[in-house]
């Protein structure tokens, strides 16, 4: 029911839309520079020519990522398309999506669920974060670590800033610092 509320939404307020379902991801909206990031990255999908969406009636929608250049722009529609949902919640991420998922679901929740499988407590697991869709997962973990380059928003409620940016070697930075530090 919330789908039928994005997508016309994001088609009037003229964003892409990237829709993720168990089996396909769908694409509506498709401008150049989004086109480019999906062949760049390789990422198949059903490019939709037009606003339907009746067909997802019976579908899992996984996640709704609304794109758009403008930053500031996503900022300043995201509260009057949360205003219509209602299980629905939204995170920016890239500081070019607007992602909209289930009010049960969180890369908190999937760290939480992940550590449970593993058999870890949370207090020993450790996150690393760039954007605001991974503040759920960084308050769930024992460790919470921002890249360098992370909005200033997620640097303030992380434990660790790295020297690192998200393109250069964040992960190793981490793992010498907090796994593979020597005894001291």
């Amino acid at each position: 029911e919330d789908a039928c509320k994005i997508i016309p939404f994001a088609l009037n307020h003229d964003l892409c839309i990237e829709l993720y379902t168990l089996d396909n991801t769908y694409i509506y909206n498709l401008n150049d520079d989004e086109r480019k990031r999906v062949h760049h990255v390789g990422l198949n999908f059903i490019e939709m020519k037009d606003g339907s969406h009746e067909f997802l009636e019976n579908q899992k929608i996984l996640k709704i990522a609304l794109q758009s250049c403008d930053f500031n722009y996503l900022q300043a529609i995201g509260p009057k398309l949360q205003n219509l949902l209602d299980s629905v919640i939204l995170s920016y991420s890239s500081n070019r999506y607007i992602e909209c998922f289930s009010k049960d679901t969180s890369k908190g929740i999937a760290l939480e669920w992940l550590a449970k499988q593993l058999n870890i407590d949370i207090s020993e697991t450790i996150a690393i974060g760039d954007h605001f869709n991974d503040v759920a997962m960084l308050e769930a973990a024992g460790l919470s670590v921002a890249a360098n380059n992370a909005q200033e928003g997620v640097k303030a409620i992380c434990d660790y800033v790295t020297q690192a940016n998200n393109n250069e070697g964040v992960v190793c930075e981490v793992l010498e610092k907090f796994v593979f530090k020597e005894e001291e």
